[in-house]
């Protein structure tokens, strides 16, 4: 009996420190309409703990106008509808460092690993989301979602 409790005591505290990787949290998510600003996010080299996310920009004469920042977030695919995928229980207080990360050749990539905030994913449909905002001449940004699913299988 003593064996079974202690086993049972061990799995619940693996199941605590392995967090909530990969895991749907909330409300599904509904995806707003994306300006088409000729800027496309891909996935590759894809792990369950990181990718390079590679992009690609048809139009260099807007190049200078656009920005990123270094947070993005996973959300993962259930039945069809997106769901956040939930943090590390340690980690709920997050921050990102406030960079701006620009667009100024015509390709590039980012390496990210998420392993710190997410764990290492399971199996399944994921995408990672990047908001890029785009410089109005009058002052101020517009800003958008763009995506780049993949799968861990």
């Amino acid at each position: 009996m003593k064996l079974r409790m202690v086993l049972l005591a061990l799995t619940i505290c693996l199941l605590a420190l392995s967090g909530c990787a990969g895991r749907a949290t909330g409300d599904p998510i509904t995806d707003a309409e994306a300006p088409d600003w000729g800027l496309t996010l891909t996935a590759q080299d894809v792990t369950p703990t990181g990718m390079t996310l590679a992009w690609t920009l048809e139009d260099m004469s807007i190049a200078r106008d656009l920005m990123t920042g270094a947070a993005y977030e996973l959300q993962v695919n259930r039945s069809g509808k997106w769901y956040r995928v939930g943090y590390k229980p340690s980690l709920i207080d997050r921050a990102w460092p406030s960079v701006g990360l620009g667009f100024f050749a015509g390709s590039g990539s980012w390496e990210i690993n998420w392993e710190n905030l997410y764990g290492k994913l399971p199996r399944g449909t994921y995408r990672i989301v990047k908001e890029i905002m785009m410089r109005r001449d009058t002052g101020g940004y517009d800003a958008s979602l763009l995506y780049a699913g993949f799968v861990i299988g």
